[in-house]
């Protein structure tokens, strides 16, 4: 199993990223965006419960799936991304 990969983010980016703002490493480049509206959110939480007995449950699915929103993703290096939602088969 590979190792924790450190985050190339800023150690202080908290404390210098306003509150309604999220940060993401494309290829190197640091960029801010703006948080998501309620909107989104009803979205996310809607699939992601869809999702939810087949996948992490393993009720009318395959099971043995990690399902989360909104969780920094370390895809190489110099990239990481916020996806709205992300699964990973544990």
């Amino acid at each position: 199993m590979a190792g924790p990969v450190r985050s190339p983010l800023p150690d202080d980016a908290p404390a210098w990223l306003r509150e309604d703002e999220r940060a993401e490493l494309v290829n190197g480049v640091l960029r801010i965006q703006a948080l998501p509206r309620a909107e989104h959110g009803f979205a996310q939480f809607g699939i992601s419960g869809e999702l939810y007995h087949p996948f992490l449950r393993g009720q009318g699915g395959p099971g043995g799936w990690w399902i989360l929103t909104d969780v920094l993703v370390a895809f190489a290096p110099t990239t990481q991304l916020r996806p709205d939602l992300a699964g990973w088969r544990r």
